[in-house]
């Protein structure tokens, strides 16, 4: 019996991006092992008309948690789609019969099988899994960094408080583009918690990121630490902070440090558009890192 779950979710806007995300994880054969889930921010009928014949469940979202007045203008331009950040922490809610959940961000693609098995393996045997902002190849973490740190310092002050936000700076971000968790996990009802006090005082587009950092390091630091794994960084390899190297027959896409494995999880974040991407062979190659354009939709 197949007791795992895993889910994206998007608006209409954001549907091609799911469609990547679902034709990796179908590509791979990986509704076999899972259930394959997508979350409706609003999408129009003939996507859930796709999604579903695919074997897709398309479950239909509402409000969470109620936002305060004070929000970033940003959030009125993501309308429905910031429910995405409302929902996640919920989502042993919408799937009570799930015994362990995963999350990918509709940006984000699957390349091996092990993005989807590592981090259920994680969660299923420790209780929750997640990735850190840490990556030989991330440029900031060696330059100051100073324009990343103050961006998400700024937003967990407006949210949390600028002691929470001082304290909070001292530790890796814990990406939420993807994670796993067991239905039983302490995380989830933390993350439920700090999440509706940061967004009753001022919502931004990182308080449910933030949130979960908090959920995540509060667990971390009590004597059941391991009860949170933190991942090696190609279970969720954030292009926008490191490009990746691609391999040109295969278009299969690497860690641009050597010996440039194969990532299993490719999160585009803002790298949607197309550009010359060093190979491995040596030379480069002009292309997007958006599924369907590196390797094509003829898998559906």
């Amino acid at each position: 019996m197949v007791d795992s779950v895993v889910v994206t979710g998007s608006d209409a806007k954001y549907f091609p991006f799911a469609a990547d995300t679902l034709r990796s994880l179908l590509a791979l054969g990986l509704a076999r092992e899972v259930r394959l889930a997508l979350l409706d921010f609003g999408l129009a009928e003939d996507q859930r008309a796709w999604a579903a014949a695919r074997g897709v469940s398309v479950v239909p979202v509402g409000w969470d948690i109620a936002l305060g007045p004070a929000r970033d203008p940003e959030i009125a331009k993501m309308g429905d789609g910031y429910k995405a950040m409302t929902a996640r922490p919920f989502l042993p809610a919408y799937f009570p019969d799930a015994a362990v959940i995963q999350w990918i961000d509709a940006d984000a693609w699957v390349q091996t099988v092990e993005g989807v098995r590592g981090p259920l393996a994680a969660a299923r045997r420790y209780g929750f899994a997640v990735v850190p902002e840490l990556h030989r190849a991330y440029a900031h973490l060696y330059s100051g960094g100073e324009g990343t740190a103050a961006m998400h310092r700024n937003a967990a002050a407006k949210s949390f408080g600028a002691g929470v936000a001082d304290a909070l700076a001292r530790n890796p971000i814990l990406n939420s583009g993807l994670f796993a968790g067991r239905a039983d996990s302490p995380v989830w009802p933390k993350w439920r918690e700090f999440a509706a006090a940061g967004m009753a005082q001022h919502a931004n587009k990182y308080t449910e990121q933030i949130a979960l950092n908090l959920a995540c390091y509060a667990a971390l630091g009590r004597s059941d630490g391991e009860a949170v794994q933190l991942l090696p960084p190609e279970y969720n390899h954030c292009c926008g902070l490191a490009l990746p190297m691609l391999e040109r027959e295969t278009r299969r896409v690497l860690d641009p440090k050597f010996p440039h494995a194969p990532v299993h999880v490719v999160h585009l974040v803002g790298m949607t558009g197309k550009r010359a991407y060093r190979c491995s062979d040596g030379g480069t190659l002009e292309t997007a890192l958006v599924r369907a354009e590196l390797i094509g939709t003829a898998d559906g």
